[in-house]
């Protein structure tokens, strides 16, 4: 019958996967990309995705794609040692904030991107 190939197939997946990594996640993990891995196979892998991650406010937690270096002042200031998602509005104009993921700063970057742009602090 083709129901025992099925299980021990799967049973054969399962078991191999708790060993070692899938092919291609290997490969990311050796090039230092190991975080999608790492998400996967961790114990919140089957948890739901607002139990994992924080929700943000878009207009005080993120950096718009197009900010002006006085926004980015203030919100490196008063956030000490984060990560800054950096995000493009949906719709400008509308009220329900949405907006897509477009990269991350962490707050050495953006205090380096400040220092470069306006060097002596005149903004």
């Amino acid at each position: 019958s083709v129901l025992p190939l099925c299980a021990s197939a799967l049973v054969a997946i399962f078991v191999a996967n708790r060993v070692a990594l899938p092919f291609f996640d290997s490969t990311l993990a050796a090039e230092n990309l190991g975080g999608i891995p790492a998400l996967g196979f961790s114990a919140e892998a089957l948890w739901p995705v607002m139990k994992v991650m924080e929700p943000i406010q878009l207009e005080t937690d993120a950096l718009p794609q197009v900010l002006t270096l006085r926004h980015l002042l203030k919100l490196v200031t008063e956030r000490e040692g984060e990560v800054f998602p950096i995000i493009r509005p949906l719709d400008w104009t509308a009220t329900k904030q949405q907006a897509l993921l477009m990269g991350c700063m962490s707050q050495r970057q953006a205090l380096r991107l400040l220092k470069a742009l306006d060097p002596h602090g005149e903004t």
